[in-house]
């Protein structure tokens, strides 16, 4: 049995979380625990309990909830990159619109709607919690961080996408990481792309990340 546990992103809700843990079920993993950041905040110690010694998957802003887990490996999709926390409301705009652009598919438009609108009820209960941790996340550099992780023995792989409007890749970022043997991917889509297309992403990437 293949123990997973799954963070979500900022403002990303337990329906949703939920959706995507689901689909790692499709790729090797057979008990997958969901968490929202929130959870995993709150939750502490039963995330704890359910990620030692298991492997742990995060998107965007989750992986600040990795720190003492005992993992022993590590999915980051769309980690956090040294920003500006001033740049957050033009990048959330940003992002927004264009996930808005570009979703003609009905059920593309379906999963876009459904997550603005889950996350939409996170924030109504939860919104000063997530926006308290907006420091934190604008100094995360996914580069440094999962090398680290890897040096303390945890298989980490990390995935940028390619139309990331809020923490997007550079060749200079892939530089570092390769200098690191970082096992450090790029796929296609937006920041938030796994939560759109989950199956669609962790098809791409499970065959692409080293095995």
């Amino acid at each position: 049995m293949s123990r997973l546990v799954y963070i979500g992103g900022f403002l990303e809700s337990k329906t949703c979380v939920k959706c995507v843990g689901e689909a790692f079920g499709q790729f090797g993993y057979d008990d997958v625990e969901p968490f929202t950041m929130q959870q995993s905040d709150e939750e502490h110690r039963r995330l704890r309990l359910a990620g030692r010694g298991g492997v742990a998957a995060t998107h965007s802003a989750g992986a600040l909830s990795l720190n003492g887990l005992g993992i022993k490996g590590a999915h980051l999709f769309a980690p956090p990159s040294p920003v500006p926390v001033s740049s957050f409301p033009l990048r959330t705009a940003q992002k927004t619109i264009l996930s808005l652009q570009h979703c003609d598919a009905p059920e593309r438009r379906q999963a876009v709607i459904e997550y603005y609108r889950t996350s939409a009820a996170e924030a109504a209960t939860h919104l000063l919690s997530y926006l308290q941790q907006l420091p934190a996340i604008s100094r995360y550099d996914r580069v440094a961080t999962a090398s680290a992780m890897q040096q303390a023995g945890v298989d980490v792989h990390v995935a940028a996408m390619t139309d990331d409007r809020f923490f997007p890749y550079s060749d200079g970022e892939k530089q570092r990481a390769a200098r690191h043997d970082l096992d450090f991917v790029v796929l296609e889509g937006q920041h938030d792309e796994l939560e759109f297309n989950p199956e669609g992403v962790l098809t791409s990437y499970f065959a692409k990340i080293r095995q």
